[in-house]
């Protein structure tokens, strides 16, 4: 029973951040939108973030998760901490904010085809959900974060600082190490194992 009310605990709490933080972030991106109408790239990533929030909103609890320390510290992160931290201005364009949509455009579409394939098993922290093999899962085992990262990759280029590129590297940072916390628990399944045998890249198809 403790349990239970710890896992319920921490899902509201997470939920809490998550709409907290992400709602700062979109309502400074409208904000900056509304003042300057070229940046087409940050008022993408507000709506992105909406959406990201919506499906985590409906995620289901698993029976058991990781509750170490790190994991934690990298979901509650994950959960909206790095949007509160993201600066809009002074800002330099690496990329045409053409470059920045089409890579937000297709991050966004290929996190939500993720979603849907998922289904409710999609969650805050690394546990197992059961395992999903079909669709973009043959290509790589993580493509929820794939999709999120190719998004922020398009934000940052369009709306590069210092302050962006830390908080953006923090995020990835976390990520990877949930990837491989969450992997952890998926590796003790053998139809899992089988699973990474046929798709042995966990993010980026070919690299890693």
């Amino acid at each position: 029973m403790k349990n239970i009310n710890r896992d319920i605990l921490v899902d509201i709490g997470l939920r809490i951040l998550s709409c907290v933080c992400v709602g700062y972030f979109v309502i400074s991106a409208f904000v900056v939108f509304g003042h300057d109408k070229s940046r087409y790239s940050v008022a993408l990533a507000g709506f992105s973030e909406v959406a990201t929030i919506v499906v985590s909103l409906f995620s289901r609890r698993p029976a058991g998760r990781d509750w170490g320390l790190w994991s934690v510290a990298a979901v509650v992160y994950s959960a909206g901490i790095w949007a509160v931290l993201i600066k809009f201005d002074p800002h330099i364009e690496l990329i045409s904010q053409t470059s920045a949509i089409a890579l937000q455009v297709f991050g966004t579409l290929w996190a939500i085809n993720a979603k849907i394939t998922l289904g409710r098993s999609f969650g805050w922290l690394p546990a197992n959900r059961g395992i999903v093999d079909s669709g973009i899962y043959r290509l790589v085992r993580h493509p929820i974060y794939l999709g999120y990262l190719l998004g922020h990759i398009g934000l940052l280029g369009a709306n590069f600082n210092l302050q962006n590129l830390i908080a953006l590297a923090l995020l990835y940072t976390g990520q990877i190490y949930r990837i491989f916390q969450e992997e952890k628990f998926l590796m003790v399944d053998e139809a899992y194992r089988s699973y990474a045998k046929r798709v042995p890249y966990r993010l980026i198809y070919g690299v890693f």
